[in-house]
């Protein structure tokens, strides 16, 4: 786009400024508002139909799907609706174009701005350039053909009906007092659309995929949001803002998957813009600050056993909502940063309307027998490959996660059940039983 502009990627008093605009018109439209509240219902109770209208297994209850594009494309929905004053036609190839873009987008944006030199070292294929070029040539002209159509019917006499129209109504201000150098120009009204777009969307939908994850493996946190929304909500009405207030439970449990490390590992890199003292050391202008979240949020200085998934830790003795350690809690940085606190309300009513239609649950395979040692979460055909390395130094790796599950805890070893034991007293009674056989190398029995 020739030069850095919007809320990702802007600084100084163009950042401020367009911050305070997008705040503002976003807390016209969306937090708390109807019209971002009902949106948000009718995305997710069409995406819970979707679910259970699909062909369900005959003799099963349940039906299993990668819910990763579906969440997104609620998501941008609602978001855009109090963008545009309207929503996507999610079977357009154009819209699916821009929801694959987004990810991308992202990831190349970060990885090339971290290694700015690659650009000239590499080729367009290896270095990402060609794809990120790919992604913006699309997402920019796309947005901007959005903004050409909401031109046409835009009334400078009439309320404004978004985000889009108080754009217009500020653009107009400031030619008519003919400002020069003003960032409300289309070039800076793309940039932000495209931030919202991706950022806005991308953290709300990860958001919703880890809270699903832990609720799927905790059942019974489930089943608690699923009564409170039944003694808050009941069944003659669909959610709405100011019930949040009520309902305790479900937003702790929102607020401790906002705390773990898989749905905020790091806030926003920032660009040093001068010299600066930080932490007693001299760091230079241009020097990346990485907040590091995740090691905020995972340490047991201000968290009691930082890894679990535990709601009742932002819940006071009368069992009503609090923020412990506020000075710890970060999710969305420290900062009033748009498109992470435009996350907010949607996140609250998505996960409402979506648990009040539906419940998840694992299938048989990832769950463990009743009464089971426990252990990290087992995935479909790899089990716990991911968490444990069973080819380099696995036995560190099983005495990380003895240090978190006790001296007798369970992983997956792809389709084997292996359940390890690090306390002596149990591990000698156990070796002594008749029950305990030959050592269970399936490739060395067919060697002999």
């Amino acid at each position: 786009m020739g030069q850095f502009t919007g809320l990702l990627f802007s600084d100084g008093d163009q950042w401020k400024e367009q911050r305070k605009f997008c705040s503002k018109a976003l807390k016209d439209f969306a937090f708390g508002k109807s019209l971002m509240e009902d949106s948000i219902i009718e995305e997710f109770q069409y995406l819970s139909n979707t679910l259970k209208e699909d062909d369900i297994p005959e003799k099963s209850s349940f039906v299993t799907r990668d819910l990763e594009e579906n969440l997104g494309q609620a998501v941008v929905n609602s978001l855009w609706l109090v963008v545009a004053g309207k929503k996507l036609d999610r079977f357009t190839h154009e819209y699916q174009r821009a929801m694959d873009s987004l990810p991308m987008e992202m990831n190349y944006t970060l990885f090339l701005s971290l290694f700015p030199s690659i650009q000239s070292r590499l080729p367009k294929m290896l270095s990402g350039v060609e794809i990120l070029h790919s992604c913006t040539s699309f997402m920019h002209p796309w947005v901007q053909g959005h903004i050409d159509d909401h031109r046409r019917d835009f009334s400078a006499n009439a309320l404004p009906r978004d985000l889009i129209d108080m754009f217009f109504l500020e653009q107009a201000k400031m030619e008519k007092s003919g400002v020069e150098g003003h960032h409300y120009t289309d070039l800076h009204l793309a940039a932000a659309l495209c931030d919202l777009f991706i950022s806005g969307a991308e953290t709300t939908t990860s958001g919703l995929r880890w809270l699903l994850l832990f609720l799927i493996e905790n059942p019974e946190c489930q089943e608690k949001i699923h009564d409170e929304i039944d003694a808050v909500i009941g069944n003659e009405r669909c959610v709405q803002w100011a019930d949040h207030k009520k309902m305790h439970y479900t937003q702790a449990a929102i607020h401790e998957a906002w705390r773990l490390p898989g749905v905020t590992s790091n806030a926003i890199d920032h660009r040093l813009i001068a010299d600066m003292e930080i932490g007693g050391y001299h760091v230079p202008k241009e020097t990346i600050i990485v907040p590091l979240i995740r090691s905020v949020h995972s340490n047991p200085k201000y968290w009691d056993n930082p890894l679990e998934f535990k709601p009742e830790r932002f819940l006071d003795k009368n069992g009503e909502f609090q923020i412990p350690n506020k000075d710890a809690y970060m999710p969305f940085s420290t900062e009033n940063w748009v498109p992470f606190a435009s996350s907010r309300t949607a996140f609250y009513s998505a996960v409402v309307a979506f648990l009040a239609f539906s419940t998840f649950k694992l299938i048989q395979f990832m769950v463990r027998p009743k009464n089971y040692p426990p252990g990290p979460l087992r995935l479909p055909i790899i089990g716990n490959f991911g968490c444990v390395n069973w080819t380099e130094c696995w036995p560190t790796r099983l005495a990380i996660l003895k240090e978190k599950y006790g001296d007798v805890f369970s992983v997956k070893c792809g389709q084997s059940d292996v359940v390890v034991i690090a306390d002596p007293n149990i591990l000698k009674e156990v070796l002594k039983r008749d029950e305990v056989g030959e050592p269970p190398i399936v490739y060395m029995k067919q060697v002999q």
